[in-house]
């Protein structure tokens, strides 16, 4: 027995180490930085959408919906860049409307305005209470 070797017990990491700093965080730093605030709201004031601005900073679409919930500035600027980038199409769309821009291919226009700001040419209306509106039609018409 002496011939053994002592086996040394390596406990896990707790939270209260992480607390404490005892140990380095996991994982890569973040890419955020203060001043995307204001490239994000020219970016998307330009036309542009968010999910491009992740190419300009490096980051995925995940990535920059996790700092919109942990950075509320990064929130207030895409919140504010998407009604700068409605203004942006609004303006370019009054200028084609009055003929100020030559070679205006409206029907991009309409497919980019459809994508990039929602617009639709219908109302999509759902009902909610069809299921229960639907057994109170048939037990009505049963009764008879």
């Amino acid at each position: 027995m002496d011939d053994e070797k002592k086996v040394e017990v390596i406990l896990p990491i707790g939270p209260s180490d992480y607390l404490s700093k005892k140990i380095k965080r996991l994982g890569r730093p973040t890419k955020y930085r203060e001043e995307h605030c204001d490239m994000l709201y020219h970016h998307m004031a330009g036309g542009l959408s968010f999910k491009t601005f992740g190419v300009v900073v490096g980051a995925d679409e995940d990535t920059m919906d996790g700092w919109c919930q942990k950075h509320q500035n990064f929130a207030v600027s895409k919140a504010l860049g998407r009604k700068a980038q409605q203004l942006f199409y609004e303006k370019h769309g009054v200028e084609a409307i009055k003929g100020n821009i030559p070679g205006f291919n409206s029907t991009a226009f309409i497919w980019m305005t459809k994508n990039m700001l929602n617009w639709r040419d219908k109302a999509e209306i759902t009902l909610a209470a069809w299921p229960q509106l639907h057994a109170a039609a048939k037990t009505e018409n049963d009764s008879f």
